[in-house]
């Protein structure tokens, strides 16, 4: 019997709520990877192996989603600046408002600080997953790593969703159409600078 752990998606919960609860309801045995670890920080594959020894456990499979940089920071900017999409957060001591952000250029200048307390800390507001899902010697890490613009045909190869013909990310994919539009040159250099390593090795690009 195979066990699942959902690692790293670098997405806003909201959107990702109909995923993991389906992967609650439907695989046998599943976990995320915080609810094992917490959320204190970002949980690397070494975390999960010193749990579930992943060396020597082929029943163990490891579920992951990338999606490319520039999206993700307008997902980030929709629900972040959306006062009825931050409810519940003003208690985190991490907690940082960016409802007051008029602009998406306003947002990105305070999302990607590096003084932000989140830049590199408890939501990592800009972490690479490459590291995370892939190997030093850049093998893929992750058993089953999908995609955010292809995630409706990449869940079939999950047994449990082979015939699934559910649209997961179908709130996400709308919220990004013509997400170009946002985004003046200045807005793309920095965000191809704080994501080149994403960018690099998985060969997104911006448009």
């Amino acid at each position: 019997m195979n066990h699942y752990t959902l690692m790293q998606i670098v997405m806003p919960k909201a959107y990702v709520q109909t995923f993991t609860h389906a992967c609650q309801t439907t695989i046998d045995y599943f976990i995320t990877s915080e609810t094992l670890l917490g959320k204190n920080k970002i949980h690397t594959l070494n975390d999960i192996d010193e749990v579930f020894d992943l060396r020597d456990n082929p029943e163990f499979k490891t579920i992951g989603v990338r999606i490319n940089p520039y999206k993700r920071m307008v997902l980030y900017y929709k629900n972040k600046t959306d006062p009825v999409l931050d409810f519940g957060w003003k208690e985190n001591p991490n907690y940082v408002d960016y409802t007051g952000c008029k602009t998406f250029s306003e947002f990105l200048e305070l999302f990607l600080d590096p003084e932000n307390i989140n830049y590199n800390a408890y939501t990592c507001n800009a972490l690479n997953i490459a590291p995370y899902v892939k190997t030093s010697d850049d093998r893929l890490a992750i058993d089953y790593l999908l995609e955010f613009d292809t995630f409706d045909d990449d869940i079939k190869a999950i047994p449990a969703f082979a015939g699934d013909t559910n649209s997961y990310l179908a709130e996400a994919h709308a919220a990004c159409e013509g997400y170009e539009s946002l985004y003046t040159e200045s807005d793309k250099l920095k965000v191809a600078e704080v994501f080149a390593l994403d960018i690099a090795t998985f060969g997104y690009k911006f448009g």
